[in-house]
């Protein structure tokens, strides 16, 4: 009987370990490591690499908060962002012109409803503990969810298969895996692999061009 009370309490054990999980991760979308808005300045470098390993595009990012960036389209091409207003120009430092932006009308709700979503769609939660990778330790998470449809650009959405790797000294996101996305507008999910690296610079100020 011993041993079939030990079967039960392990089969029901798990259960409150998982929601404590999906809790700890949704916290960090809440003024934590996932929450852009409590991002400090950095700058951003992206690779898309197919799942033989082959690179396929990188992309850059410099960011002071999710209103103001700058970013480049792998191609020469940078766009800068400020608040409501985008230009293009050939390099981080412009010259910039003016160029049409298709932002919703609240970009800081639309962004924080899509990370509420995410959170409510938090779905096959792991916490891992301490991961070492490239010979550093982080805390590790991974989880699968996405955005809500949504009606101010025709119902679409979008998710993925995360695993994120924060700095358990400051608590700040330092890698960001990203695999299996899909949408409304892609058939099947991808197999391509998109890692995210983040390296923070309190220096970085971000303004519109004069």
């Amino acid at each position: 009987m011993k041993h079939l009370a030990c079967a039960a309490a392990l089969c029901v054990a798990p259960l409150p370990a998982l929601a404590d999980c999906t809790a700890e991760i949704a916290a960090l979308f809440d003024g934590g490591a996932l929450d852009a808005y409590a991002r400090p300045p950095h700058r951003h470098f992206k690779e898309i690499r197919g799942e033989d390993g082959t690179l396929k595009q990188t992309f850059t990012s410099v960011v002071e908060t999710p209103l103001k960036t700058i970013s480049d389209d792998s191609a020469g091409t940078y766009a800068l962002a400020v608040e409501d207003r985008a230009w293009t120009g050939p390099g981080e430092d412009g010259p910039w012109t003016p160029s049409p932006a298709n932002f919703p009308a609240d970009r800081k709700g639309t962004h924080k409803a899509m990370m509420a979503a995410q959170v409510r769609n938090l779905k096959d939660t792991v916490c891992h503990g301490t991961v070492t990778r490239d010979g550093r330790d982080y805390l590790g998470y991974t989880f699968t969810t996405q955005t809500d449809p949504d009606p101010q650009f025709g119902n679409a959405f979008f998710g993925s298969t995360d695993t994120v790797f924060i700095d358990p000294a400051t608590g700040r996101l330092a890698i960001w895996q990203q695999t299996g996305l899909f949408s409304s507008w892609l058939p099947t999910p991808q197999t391509d692999v998109y890692t995210t690296t983040f390296t923070y610079d309190p220096t970085i100020s971000i303004e519109a061009p004069e």
